[in-house]
């Protein structure tokens, strides 16, 4: 079922539908994180900016977060969604 899913889907499902999908290979945390700052920068959405900040420092510390905690984490966080996003 979720073996096919694209960037746009997993995006659809961060901002606007908040359903949790299961992550795969095509799941790029860099593009993710790309995509959430640009709407951040757009709206001027500081306290987004901030969070992902923080989420990218935990990122690139010794200890690696997996995929599919990076896509829940995000997942649930009131910033990431789409009334906070405008």
């Amino acid at each position: 079922m979720n073996s096919d899913l694209t960037h746009k889907e997993y995006m659809e499902s961060i901002t606007l539908t908040k359903r949790r999908l299961v992550v795969r290979k095509k799941y790029s945390p860099y593009l993710v994180n790309k995509d959430l700052i640009r709407r951040f920068c757009k709206s001027k959405n500081l306290e987004g900016i901030l969070f992902l900040n923080k989420l990218n420092f935990y990122m690139g510390r010794r200890v690696k977060l997996d995929k599919q905690y990076h896509f829940d984490y995000l997942l649930n966080s009131p910033v990431t969604h789409r009334d906070f996003l405008k």
